[in-house]
């Protein structure tokens, strides 16, 4: 393998950022001079509208016997900005080493972002080891991947050294910079801040140009990085989420059950669930590999994860089971190892049952993919409503996309474990027996199917309405069969006779809308096979006529050959190389009568008209 290390850093510098409407965050006074004050200067002095956020009053940043810490600290910051150039920053005021990562800031940010049309975003880096800069960093990213519009994201560095995708020059403007810096005496008493933001602009220059003697570094990407694959963007390491979160009110527990069968995938899945939003969530793992012993589960950023161990060769219905019993959050969720969460999946859905009483069960909508090794091939989106006749008929609504209430687990609600390979489908309709369903119209989940190569079986993206009885919408011959037939005669055997007709009228509905699509698609394609047809007639007309055109194209070709032999011919002859002087006078005297030839010579202006 041969790599260059162009590929991990860049080799030069700009000299102006991208243009835009620009919205800066930061964490605390100082920090907007420190990560992007260069940055700040450029996007002034191109005209860009530069409004600057500060997320905390700082307070903890100053001496104990400070009386005005906080307005200590703002008038800093307006000092440095009159001398960046942008004007005054505004001030959000919330404690100093408190933020919390939840929809709370999200929402907050997310506001600012649409109110000032903001075309691009700068915000800490996730790498910062500061507990409110990598919230800050984490909410703002969040925040990115909802907006409406195509923002940007230019990731800043202070405390930490990012992994950059750009440099900025700012060799001309480390004066400036520095006196912006000098502001802030509170914080320079307590550590030399300004010359190590000085060594850091410094050393970026390590791949530049000599000519180059300060440069700022940045992690750019568009929203639509996040959007694409959360986990693959946000991984800021081990230092996710470190600071519990502290509300007056705490949130409702929710449970998320993993079901563990030993793959190598069950990172993706408890990484999801540590990115998200939503702040109260314990993690039960039940662990179905049945060989050796089970280490403890690491704390997944600041959620609590508990293990349970599984009896060997125990059946996903079983485990789930376990995960059931030792469950004691007020909402339960369950997820396989192929089972993705976006980061607002548990807030969304606690939200949406929060404004839908009595309904104790919500789901959401999922992008189905198909991965062969670790690249993405296809995806599809399955968000709609699910009505109770079509979940009865056989649909599935993929697991990991419902939100139940535990007190559906008391009242009876578990996995027959008698009918494992379509164990998820049954236990959905042990739910709607009980509870209305709730549709969150969102697509805040994933399911990753693994296929060996790139033609492999993915029967839930060319058939959507294959994602039925089979555990993960994949059909598991010869399991499933029985499994099915065994279902329904139980379910059957309970449904009444105004049941039935309903589950009936709804696939003959669903029948006929098929047969309607299918007319359509086939007027659709007898029209494109006869355009075809057309087509096909004309260019044989073209052909014939290219077919006779061909003759004359031969003869002509054959006499331009000739004519060209002949010319050759008399340039080569020795009477053209006798006569070469002669022509050469004759052209010369030509040129002399033409020069001499003027107006005076013809006055009227009749030389030359025939």
């Amino acid at each position: 393998m041969r790599i260059s290390e162009h590929e991990f850093i860049p080799y030069q510098a700009l000299t102006a950022m991208e243009s835009g409407r620009v919205l800066v965050l930061a964490p605390h006074p100082d920090d907007e001079v420190f990560g992007c004050g260069g940055a700040v200067m450029r996007h002034v002095a191109a005209g860009d509208p530069v409004q600057v956020v500060i997320a905390t009053d700082g307070a903890l940043g100053l001496a104990a016997d400070s009386t005005d810490d906080t307005l200590t600290r703002q008038r800093e910051s307006r000092a440095a900005g009159a001398i960046l150039g942008y004007g005054a920053p505004c001030f959000w005021g919330l404690p100093d080493r408190r933020l919390e990562y939840g929809e709370a800031l999200i929402g907050r940010i997310l506001e600012t972002l649409e109110a000032w049309e903001a075309d691009l975003v700068y915000a800490p880096s996730w790498w910062e080891v500061h507990p409110d800069h990598l919230i800050l960093a984490l909410a703002v990213a969040e925040a990115v991947r909802r907006c409406a519009r195509p923002i940007r994201l230019f990731m800043y560095e202070v405390g930490v050294p990012l992994h950059p995708t750009v440099l900025l020059d700012i060799t001309d403007l480390r004066e400036r910079k520095q006196a912006a810096m000098d502001c802030f005496a509170s914080q320079l008493k307590q550590q030399p801040y300004a010359r190590r933001i000085a060594a850091l602009n410094c050393f970026r220059t390590y791949t530049l140009p000599g000519t180059i003697l300060a440069a700022e570094a940045f992690r750019v990407m568009a929203r639509d990085d996040l959007r694409e694959d959360p986990l693959r963007v946000i991984r800021p390491g081990e230092y996710y989420t470190q600071t519990a979160s502290r509300v007056m009110a705490p949130s409702p527990l929710v449970s998320v059950i993993v079901i563990d069968p030993g793959g190598a995938r069950l990172a993706d899945a408890l990484d999801s669930i540590a990115l998200q939003t939503y702040p109260n969530i314990e993690i039960l793992v039940v662990v179905t590999r049945g060989v050796g012993d089970v280490d403890p589960m690491p704390r997944q950023g600041r959620f609590v994860v508990r293990t349970i161990r599984a009896p060997a060769a125990c059946q996903p219905a079983r485990a789930a089971n376990l995960g059931l019993d030792q469950a004691r959050g007020d909402w339960l969720i369950v997820l396989g190892e192929d089972d993705i969460c976006f980061p607002d999946h548990i807030a969304s859905l606690v939200e949406t049952l929060s404004r839908s009483a009595p309904a104790r069960c919500a789901y959401s909508g999922v992008r189905l993919e198909e991965w062969v090794a670790d690249r993405q091939v296809r995806t599809q989106v399955l968000n709609r409503l699910f009505e109770r006749p079509e979940l009865w008929g056989g649909h599935e609504i993929p697991l990991h996309c419902v939100m139940f209430a535990r007190a559906l687990r008391e009242e009876g609600c578990r996995f027959d474990e008698d009918l494992d390979a379509v164990h998820a489908w049954d236990f959905l309709v042990q739910l709607s027996m009980r509870t209305d369903f709730v549709r969150l119209d969102q697509v805040s989940a994933a399911r990753r199917f693994r296929c060996s190569d790139a033609t492999g079986a993915f029967a839930s993206l060319d058939r959507p309405e294959s994602h039925s009885l089979a555990t993960g919408g994949k059909e598991k011959a010869p399991e499933v069969a029985p499994a099915r037939a065994t279902a329904f005669k139980k379910w059957t055997a309970v449904w009444s006779g105004r049941d039935l007709p309903d589950i009936l009228r709804h696939w003959d509905a669903a029948r006929m809308r098929g047969e309607r699509l299918s007319e359509e698609l086939a007027a659709q394609l007898a029209a494109c096979e006869a355009a075809l047809r057309t087509l096909a007639g004309e260019n044989a007309g073209l052909r014939e006529r290219l077919d006779a055109l061909e003759p004359d194209a031969r003869m002509h070709s054959a006499s331009v050959l000739e004519l060209r032999r002949t010319i050759d011919g008399l340039q080569e002859s020795t009477s053209w190389r006798i006569t070469g002087p002669l022509r050469w006078v004759v052209s010369r005297w030509r040129g002399l009568r033409s020069t001499r030839a003027g107006p005076r010579d013809d006055p009227d202006g009749l030389r030359g008209q025939g």
